[in-house]
């Protein structure tokens, strides 16, 4: 480290606190002068702003002018209406008298003909019949309101025009009213002589500032308003500055510092009139701005001269007194440093000085104390040294030590032996470089633990020298001075050899583990308890238990005890016997019970002690099932062939080796030894059948045609019987018939019987038509009595209501009559007769009803059933006001079937649950569908009424049946009958279910709506 004399240090002293001064004077120099930049573009922007509005204010208003002048009702009338020649003269007079006066800005107005484009009329004499046509401010004004720049013999011009249109051609355009205003007015915005003559008292064109100029510059990029410095300048001075290209290229406001049309830096703003192509442009010279600033800044430096040379004198006068002492102090440093710790500093003051030469003599005799005594212990630490690094570099295993940053500060041989490196090149290096990526970010986790204090035993893995890996096993402990961690130390052990067999151990568990998880065997383990210790994925799969589930635990408490108890013997014994072996054991699964070969061995530890039992257990239910089918199957088919008295035969042509089953030889009456050739067969034939059975064969043969025969036969016992034969020939590669298998039944009796059946057919087709005459009869005769029996009811009812309607009006006229004669009971009699009657009638219409239902036709279509229930439980509600239910109704339910009809099964059932709820508190009745039976939609009545007795469910749809009496629930007993004929008439199926105190449901089914 370089040395510097005090004088140096305080000269650097009082730099380092002047300069902060001066760096904070800059920066509030430069930040006035910023700030003063901001005001200035505000203010620029500011005028900028509202020379803009004047000049869109005063174009906004000729445009309202001209749009006025050009609705103006006498020029319109007189454009439609008078000559063309003497409407120039009249309506140019017009204008010059009316009009442009109110346009004092305007000097020239005129009116175009459309479409020609001629001018009709001008205030100017002298214009008319001038061809405008092609101009743009025409153009653009047959369409509508514009402003466009032009240039004509009157210098660049503003014309704003606007379209003349027809009052009685809704639409057409007469002609263009365009007035014109000279560019050179724009500068009176500017200059103030505008704002002057609308009535101002004065105006400050200029502002404060001699080089402050505005102009507007147009697409062209020129200048068309005056120039403060160029006399002459509208439409002939360039201005191509950056906020006109901005304005033009991006139509973009711009503000801040640039070369102006003289090369000039100025401050600027600009504004952009895009529709005109124009750009308004407030600009102030750079150097009359800032001329106060610079003054201010020249001002400020003068004044930090000023100041530092003061300040420099002063410091420099006390430095000359301060290192006259010093000095004196340092010589006497300088002969301790060279050893000589006896010299001593005179004392000169009293003063800090002073008191520092008193100190620094007492500091020179301690120090000479303190030398003998470092020499004494140097000698004790260099030998407790030597003794522990011989110690340390003796060990086999390593020491590694590092500092706070993880720098090796110390490594013993054997640790640089471990990795490959001499001593000398590990040391300096950081701990990191000897770690791969991984490592690194294990280990820096390691060291904020250290930090904390923690001592630990890992495992960690180093790279070595080569590039090969070291594992190791590491005791680490951190050094800890006051607080403060200083770094760490850590004993290692090689353990590589033994991670690789761990590694090897591990690979080749994996590898047999997976060869037992893909076996198709089940595999396990079990400790000397009978606990599992291992299983492979198929024993997850059977048991449908996971491993975690399974190891630890003994069959019983896996399996059903009896299956248990099986495997738990078997187990024991191959403990017993000490050998492998094998057994048949059963295990139920989803799909039923599953037989097991299992083979169980003992497994040793290198002592030859059992410590586990192993099985392999291979699923034989396949094997054992197809054994057991094929073993039926066999015998399936002898009982088949024997009931069906039908036989299988295969004839093997070069060898003439016939193979026939048990069945043939019966059918023929035949042994195996005389009957085990085809001529034997042939031989057996009928003589009369036997040319014909070979010719079928033959042409089977010959023409790959299936083998079908009946013939005769003659068994062994002299009986004839009729067989049919069939087969089918069986070809090599070539083509030669080689083989031919078939079948042979006995059809005796089927031929028999055939022909009696064909003798039965005629007798019955006789007997069918005896019988349809008769059966036609019969219908006749019903049809007559179905009308008499209809006759007779209708009879009936007329009948008994005639009476019926007697006997309850007479009781009425003795009841209003002779009340006052007639005694409490008489009276209670005569009501009595009442309700019978009433009943009767009742009774009457309902058979009426039940009639009607049994012969009414059937008229299917898609009904409505939830429109329906609602209908009726309104009505039933308005019945009874007073009574509160509450109704649920399905909505959409819907059936195939007649209305009238349903309409009355949904009447009957809602009524009577109706009914049935009415000594219910909080009665409730709902109408849903409940399912589905047979494709039929299944619908029901639900309600929480009095309920039935589900023993006496049978006589509920049956007429007259009543589970309840009269005087509890009134009615007839027909009800639930009507409502059986009808769903049954739709093809539907009706019932209930009750229990007595607890409501009913009823269900029907009918046709689904959509069918």
């Amino acid at each position: 480290m370089p040395r510097f004399s005090l004088l140096y240090k305080v000269i650097i002293a009082y730099l380092v606190i002047l300069l902060p001064i001066l760096a904070v004077i800059s920066m509030i120099f430069e930040n006035n002068k910023e700030e003063m930049e901001r005001l200035l573009i505000t203010e620029l922007r500011q005028i900028a702003d509202e020379r803009e509005a004047y000049i869109l204010m005063y174009m906004h208003m000729n445009k309202q002018r001209m749009q006025d002048f050009a609705s103006d009702g006498f020029i319109v009338s007189t454009l439609e209406r008078m000559d063309r020649k003497a409407v120039g003269r009249v309506l140019g007079e017009y204008m010059k008298k009316y009009k442009l006066p109110i346009l004092k800005e305007m000097y020239l107005l005129n009116i175009i003909t459309a479409p020609d484009g001629k001018v009709l009329a001008s205030t100017i004499p002298g214009l008319e019949g001038e061809d405008l046509s092609k101009e743009e401010f025409f153009r653009s004004g047959l369409k509508g309101l514009s402003v466009v720049e032009v240039v004509s013999r009157f210098g660049p011009q503003i014309a704003v025009s606007a379209p003349i249109y027809s009052r009685a051609e809704k639409g057409k355009v007469l002609g263009v009213m365009t007035g014109f205003t000279a560019l050179s007015k724009f500068g009176e915005f500017f200059t103030g002589e505008y704002i002057v003559r609308l009535g101002a008292l004065s105006w400050s064109h200029w502002g404060r500032w001699s080089t402050f100029e505005i102009y507007l510059v147009n697409r062209d990029k020129l200048m068309i308003t005056p120039s403060r410095y160029v006399s002459d300048a509208a439409l002939k001075q360039k201005v191509d500055t950056y906020p006109v290209r901005e304005c033009l290229e991006h139509r973009d406001e711009e503000t801040g510092f640039y070369p102006d049309y003289r090369g000039e830096m100025v401050v600027g703003a600009s504004m952009c009139f895009p529709s005109l192509g124009w750009t308004l442009v407030v600009e102030v010279d750079r150097e009359e701005v800032f001329a106060p600033v610079i003054r201010s800044q020249w001002y400020t430096f003068g004044a930090i001269i000023l100041v530092t040379g003061l300040i420099g004198a002063l410091v420099f006068y006390f430095i000359r007194v301060i290192v006259r002492h010093l000095r004196a102090l340092a010589i006497g440093a300088g002969e301790i440093a060279a050893g000589n710790y006896e010299v001593r500093v005179p004392v000169r003051t009293r003063d800090e000085i002073g008191q520092l030469a008193s100190s620094f003599n007492a500091m020179a005799a301690s120090i000479l104390e303190r030398q003998q005594e470092l020499v004494n212990s140097q000698k004790s630490l260099a030998e407790s040294e030597l003794r522990y690094r011989t110690l340390i570099e003796n060990l086999q295993e390593g020491i590694w030590v590092i500092d706070e940053n993880a720098v090796t500060t110390y490594v013993n041989p054997r640790m640089a032996e471990m990795l490959g490196y001499a001593v000398s090149e590990m040391m300096g290096k950081s701990l990191f470089e000897f770690l791969d990526e991984e490592g690194v970010r294990i280990t820096q986790e390691r060291l904020e633990r250290r930090k904390r204090g923690i001592k630990e035993v890992m495992d960690a893995e180093y790279v070595k020298k080569d590039g090969g890996r070291l594992y190791a096993t590491i005791a680490v402990a951190p050094f800890i001075e006051g607080g403060v961690y200083k770094g760490a130390i850590a004993g290692i052990v090689d353990i590589t050899e033994r991670r690789k067999a761990q590694e090897a151990l591990r690979e080749s568990e994996e590898k047999f583990r997976a060869i037992l998880d893909n076996m198709g065997n089940v595999v396990f383990m079990k400790d000397l308890e009978g606990r599992h210790i291992f299983v492979n994925r198929l024993f997850e799969m059977v048991t449908r238990r996971s491993k975690a589930d399974i190891y630890g635990k003994t069959v019983l408490e896996l399996f059903p005890e009896q299956i248990a108890m099986e495997f738990d013997k078997n187990d024991r014994k191959v403990l017993e016997y000490d050998r492998p072996m094998e057994f048949e054991e059963s295990f139920p699964l989803g799909d039923g019970v599953h037989s097991y070969i299992s083979i169980k061995f003992p497994l040793k530890d290198t002592k030859g002690k059992a410590y586990a039992v192993c099985g392999v257990s291979t699923d034989i239910t396949t094997l054992k099932n197809a054994e057991e089918a094929l073993r039926k199957s066999e015998h399936s088919l002898r009982e088949a062939q024997r009931i069906a008295h039908i036989g299988n035969w295969e004839w093997d042509m070069e060898k003439d080796f016939v193979y026939r089953s048990d069945e043939v030889f019966g059918i023929f009456g035949r042994t195996r030894v005389e009957f085990d050739s085809f001529e034997s067969y042939l031989e057996s034939v009928h003589p009369d059948d036997r040319e014909a059975v070979i010719m079928k064969l033959r042409k089977a043969i010959d023409s790959e045609q299936a083998y079908s025969v009946d013939a005769r036969i003659t068994r062994g016992d002299a009986v004839e019987r009729i067989v049919h034969i069939q087969g089918e020939v069986i070809r090599d590669e070539s083509g030669k018939a080689v083989r031919m298998a078939g079948t042979v039944q006995d059809i005796t009796e089927r031929k028999q019987a055939e022909d009696e059946v064909t003798k039965l057919n005629r007798e019955l087709e006789h007997r069918v038509e005896e019988r349809t005459l008769e059966l036609k009869r019969a219908n006749e005769d019903l049809a007559v009595a179905k009308t008499e029996m209809e006759t007779f009811t209708y009879s009936v009812a007329h009948d008994l209501r005639s009476p019926l309607r007697l006997i309850d009006g007479f009781t009425i006229l003795l009841l209003k009559k002779q009340r006052d004669r007639l005694d409490h009971e008489g009276q209670d009699h005569l009501e009595r007769i009442r309700a019978s009657a009433r009943r009767m009638g009742q009774l009457i219409d309902d058979l009426m009803n039940l009639s009607f239902v049994m012969r009414a036709e059937v008229s299917l279509g898609a009904v409505d059933l939830s429109a329906i229930a609602l209908s009726i439980a309104s009505d039933l509600e308005k019945a009874d006001p007073e009574r509160k239910s509450d109704f649920v109704i399905e909505k959409g339910l819907a059936a195939r079937g007649d209305e009238r009809l349903l309409r009355m099964v949904v009447e009957n059932l809602l009524g009577n649950a109706w009914k049935f709820t009415s000594k219910r508190d909080g009665p409730r009745i709902e109408f849903r569908r409940c399912g589905e039976e047979a494709g039929k939609d299944v619908f029901c009545v639900r309600d929480n009424g009095v309920g039935f007795n589900m023993a006496h469910s049978d006589r509920l749809f049956h007429p007259f049946q009543r589970l309840h009496s009269q005087d509890e629930f009134p009615g007839t007993g027909i009800g639930l009958a009507t409502v059986k004929q009808i769903v049954q008439r739709h093809g539907g199926s009706v019932w209930a279910e009750g229990k007595t105190g607890e409501g009913a449901v009823f269900y029907f089914t009918l046709q689904k709506g959509n069918g």
